[in-house]
């Protein structure tokens, strides 16, 4: 605004003017206009009579002054952004808490995956949020806490599988804060087979989908959902005939992983979708590519 704020002894510029800026804004959003709306600012060491006389200089200083206010919150924020890794996904608008948004981020500690939930929002609830995120994710995926830390979570296995983490993670953030939580089972009801498939865990990290009642449209579904497991989780069909047999390239076994997603392994094509459209949102697309 062309005046330096008084600073009292101690007490820096920029929480100064983060104090001022609360009785400033409204002064600027009053639409009164004309020579008689006048207020003493404490700008300059004179105390000068300011004199916002018209609605376009009104305008004017509100918008420094958001400029100013907005730079130094943007700075704060981009500072804790720094030490949380790389967001790998974002659930905005959360409806289960004032519509904050929760994000998950990876970072590696020493050549092991760290993944930490975090938001940026103050609102009520929402550390509890972020707390019951995590719960779900030990709890139906198997991860634990990583080594010295209570906020930091990894897979058992030492490596990270990102594409079905984040299909999973999205799943998880639709339960209701306080949602009773139990690891789902390795068997499903499949319509198309009228029947029931399961997948069975036969070591090295591979597991093989079978239907309980051997019918051919069983065998056919078990086919597909071992397909689907291998686009979802980016595991390794191994083959065969059938091919009802995929692996994880950690060798591991993740029973609790298997179970989350064997329903999205079922419908894997509105699964791919979903997952496309969440993909872009937020992101600029020209005319030609928007459907």
């Amino acid at each position: 605004l062309g005046f330096q704020p008084e600073r009292s002894k101690g007490s820096s510029w920029g929480s100064e003017w983060v104090a001022q800026a609360p009785l400033i804004l409204p002064i600027m959003n009053n639409p009164c206009s004309g020579s008689a709306w006048k207020t003493n600012l404490p700008f300059g060491s004179s105390r000068r009579r300011v004199n916002f006389g018209h609605c376009a200089d009104i305008l004017d200083a509100q918008r420094r002054v958001c400029q100013v206010i907005a730079s130094f919150i943007k700075e704060q924020e981009m500072g804790k952004t720094l030490d949380l890794g790389r967001r790998i996904e974002l659930h905005s608008m959360d409806k289960h808490c004032h519509e904050i948004s929760l994000g998950l981020y990876l970072k590696d500690a020493g050549g092991v995956p760290r993944l930490l939930v975090h938001t940026y929002s103050s609102s009520d609830g929402a550390d509890a949020r972020v707390a019951f995120i995590v719960d779900t994710l030990r709890v139906m995926l198997g991860m634990k806490n990583a080594e010295g830390s209570n906020l930091e979570i990894v897979f058992p296995c030492g490596t990270v599988h990102l594409r079905a983490l984040k299909r999973a993670f999205l799943d998880l953030c639709k339960l209701e804060t306080g949602a009773e939580l139990e690891p789902r089972p390795l068997t499903a009801h499949d319509k198309k087979a009228d029947g029931d498939l399961t997948a069975v865990n036969v070591g090295g990290g591979a597991y093989e989908i079978r239907s309980e009642d051997g019918s051919d449209a069983g065998n056919k579904r078990a086919v597909a959902v071992a397909r689907g497991f291998a686009k979802i989780c980016e595991m390794t069909a191994e083959g065969g005939d059938p091919a009802t047999r995929i692996r994880f390239s950690c060798g591991s076994s993740h029973d609790e992983l298997i179970g989350m997603l064997m329903f999205r392994a079922q419908n894997v094509r509105a699964a791919m979708q979903e997952e496309e459209m969440a993909s872009t949102k937020g992101v600029l697309a020209a005319p030609s590519q928007q459907i």
